[in-house]
């Protein structure tokens, strides 16, 4: 028994798959986001410690930044929102806004996050510098491949959220 490609279509729908990445993206947060090496020592940050502390070991190294928690926060809030469309009044839902609430957030947590990852590079260059002058040209500072995916799965939500954007506004016209 062979599925048609359109019932397949069907079958998955667009909101399901917003959930799987919104759900994928919060999952990349545990994940190393930044790695720091100098010679043969390495150490992975991963998005929560990024937010909280940076420990190799039972060493702290660094103390967190919380904002980076902003990286979570959209994604989270998003994900609990899908399973309450159901609830939310109809003037809202078709609001501009609301309409393009994925594609926003997006585009937000792409900018949030290289936004974050140029402030921990200057942060983590300023620690070492501060440590010691010649150690600074040693250091690499490089992302994670927690970073990679979480930037990869917003921009299918980005895709994703516009392909539903535009169908719907087919639709709209079609009427």
């Amino acid at each position: 028994m062979l599925i048609k490609k359109w019932e397949l279509i069907k079958i998955f729908k667009i909101n399901t798959a917003i959930k799987i990445i919104l759900f994928l993206i919060i999952l990349t947060f545990f994940l190393p986001f930044f790695v720091v090496s100098c010679g043969e020592q390495e150490l992975s940050v991963s998005g929560l410690e990024t937010a909280t502390v940076i420990k190799n070991g039972n060493y702290v190294v660094l103390d967190g930044n919380p904002a980076a928690f902003i990286l979570i926060i959209p994604a989270a809030i998003l994900l609990i929102l899908t399973f309450f469309t159901g609830k939310i009044k109809e003037e809202i839902k078709n609001s501009f806004f609301f309409k393009n609430i994925f594609m926003f957030a997006a585009v937000f947590n792409i900018f949030a996050a290289v936004t974050i990852r140029i402030a921990a590079q200057i942060i983590i260059n300023k620690e070492i510098a501060g440590l010691h002058r010649g150690l600074a040209d040693f250091v690499t500072f490089r992302a994670g491949y927690g970073f990679i995916l979480y930037i990869i799965l917003n921009a299918a939500l980005l895709v994703l959220s516009g392909a539903n954007y535009f169908v719907n506004l087919r639709n709209n016209l079609l009427e």
